[in-house]
C-alpha cells in the first residue's frame, strides 16, 4: 500500500483515505465540545483515568495523545505501536493514576511508556501471537491479556511486578476481549469459539459459560452494576445475557436488529433479526425478553398496534400476517404482492392495513371480518423509483409518512 492507491489481483484501483473523527462531547449541551480529524482515520481510543487525556491509535500507522484540557494533540507518533492490532483492548492507560500507558503489540509482546514523556520503560513477552486484549481491573490489581492465533489461554499479570500470576483455559478458538467487572473479582471473555466465559479471579474457575451465539464473538461488554453481559458478533449481531444465570443456552437479546416496532399505548417493543426472528420484550421491566416468538426466515417488517395487542409483519412472499400478540394465533394473512414486503403499518383504528413492497408500491388493505376476502387499491405505483422502507400512519388516519430506500420522507 501507498498513501493513495492498493494492488489487488494485480490491478490498480483508486481509493480513498479513510478521514478519522474523534469528537468529544459536552453531555450538558448535548453538543461536540471540541473534535480531533486525521487523515488517516482513527481506529480505537483509550481514556486516562482522570479524563483529563485520551490515548487513540490511527487506522494506519502509531498512536497519538489528546489532551482535553487544553483541546490539542499532546504528540503523534506514527512509528510507536504501529506492530499493535487495530483493536479496542490492545492498549489502555495503567491505574489508578495512568503515569504510564501499555501497548499490546503484534509480535507478543506488552510495552509500557510513560505518560508524561512518551518514552518506554519497559517491555516484556506474554503470548507467542498478536495481542487481542489487554485490560486492568479497575482498582489495578489485575492484568490481564490474550492473543491470536492457536494460543487461546488467557493470562492474568501483576501490574506492579509484570509477573505472570495465573491463567485461565476453557476457551477452544483465540480470545478477542476481555472486560473486568465493576468489583473486580471476576473477567468476562469473548471468543472465536462462539461462547463468551465469565472467571473467577482469585479461584481461577470458569464460573459460567453463555452460548446460543452462531458467529465468532469479536467483542464484550458488562454493565457498570455487573448484571448483564453484552457481546458484539463477527457480523455485527448483539447478544446480551443476564450475569447471574449460569451456563445461559441461549442470550436473552440475540441477532443484529433489521426492523424495531414501539407501541404508542404499551411498553412493549418488537425486534426483528436478519434471520426472520421476531422477538417481543417488555421495556418497562428492564427489556425482558422471552424465547423467540413468530420466528422464521420469510419475515421482513414488523409492526405493532397502538395497545400492543397485535403484531403486523411482512413476508418475503408478498403476504401480510396480523399476529395476537398473547396467544401467538396467526388472526389474518393477506397476499398483497408478488414481491416482499417492505413495511407494513395498521392503522390505529387496526380497521386497515397500509402496505409497501420491493417494487415500489404501497396499497391500502381492509380484510373482511372473517378474514376470507381482501378489499385494496393502489395507493402509490412508484414512490421515486425506490423501495418502500418505512411508513407511519397519523392518528387521524388521514396521512401517512414514507421513507423511500434513498432516506427520503
Amino acid at each position: 500500500k501507498d498513501q493513495n492507491r492498493f494492488v489487488f489481483n494485480h490491478t490498480t484501483r483508486e481509493t480513498y483515505r479513510t478521514e478519522g473523527y474523534l469528537k468529544i462531547w459536552n453531555l450538558d449541551i448535548r453538543d461536540v465540545d471540541f473534535e480531533f480529524k486525521y487523515n488517516g482515520g482513527i481506529a480505537s481510543k483509550a481514556p486516562s483515568p482522570d479524563g483529563t487525556k485520551v490515548l487513540f491509535k490511527f487506522l494506519y500507522d502509531g498512536l497519538g495523545m489528546l489532551d482535553l484540557n487544553q483541546k490539542s494533540v499532546l504528540w503523534k507518533n506514527p512509528t510507536m505501536g504501529q506492530e499493535n492490532r487495530a483493536s479496542g483492548g490492545s492498549f489502555l492507560f495503567s491505574l489508578p493514576g495512568g503515569e504510564s500507558y501499555l501497548v499490546g503489540e503484534k509480535s507478543g509482546d506488552v510495552s509500557i511508556y510513560s505518560t508524561a514523556t512518551g518514552e518506554g520503560t519497559a517491555r516484556f513477552k506474554a503470548h507467542s501471537g498478536a495481542i487481542t486484549a489487554l485490560k486492568m481491573s479497575s482498582d489495578g490489581g489485575w492484568l490481564a491479556s490474550a492473543a491470536s492465533g492457536p494460543e487461546t489461554v488467557i493470562k492474568l499479570w501483576d501490574p506492579q511486578s509484570l509477573k505472570l500470576v495465573g491463567e485461565l483455559e476453557g476457551h477452544r478458538g483465540w480470545v478477542s476481549d476481555l472486560e473486568f467487572t465493576a468489583d473486580g473479582r471476576r473477567l468476562v471473555s469473548s471468543s472465536a469459539d462462539q461462547t463468551v466465559r465469565l472467571w473467577d479471579l482469585e479461584s481461577r474457575r470458569e464460573l459460567s459459560v453463555y452460548q446460543g451465539i452462531e458467529q465468532e464473538v469479536w467483542e464484550v461488554e458488562v454493565t457498570p452494576d455487573d448484571r448483564f453481559i453484552i457481546a458484539g458478533g463477527e457480523r455485527g449481531a448483539i447478544y446480551a445475557w443476564e450475569a447471574e444465570v449460569q451456563d445461559a443456552a441461549s442470550p436473552i437479546i440475540a441477532g443484529d436488529v433489521r426492523r424495531c416496532a414501539t407501541s404508542a399505548e404499551s411498553d412493549r417493543l418488537a425486534l426483528l433479526s436478519s434471520d426472520g426472528t421476531i422477538k417481543l420484550g417488555d421495556v418497562a421491566s428492564n427489556i425482558s425478553w422471552g424465547d423467540a416468538v413468530f420466528a422464521g426466515r420469510n419475515n421482513t417488517s414488523v409492526h405493532l398496534s397502538p395497545g400492543g395487542r397485535q403484531l403486523i409483519t411482512g413476508k418475503d412472499d408478498g403476504s401480510v400476517s396480523i399476529y395476537d400478540v398473547q396467544s401467538g394465533n396467526e388472526i389474518h394473512s393477506l397476499p398483497l404482492f408478488d414481491s416482499p414486503i417492505l413495511a407494513a403499518s395498521l392503522l390505529p383504528s387496526s380497521r386497515a392495513i397500509l402496505a409497501g413492497d420491493s417494487k415500489h408500491h404501497v396499497v391500502f388493505a381492509q380484510p373482511d371480518s372473517d378474514g376470507k376476502n381482501v378489499h385494496w387499491e393502489t395507493v402509490l405505483s412508484e414512490l421515486d423509483g425506490s423501495p418502500n422502507l418505512v411508513m407511519s400512519v397519523s392518528p387521524n388516519e388521514r396521512m401517512a409518512a414514507l421513507r423511500n430506500f434513498f432516506g427520503e420522507i
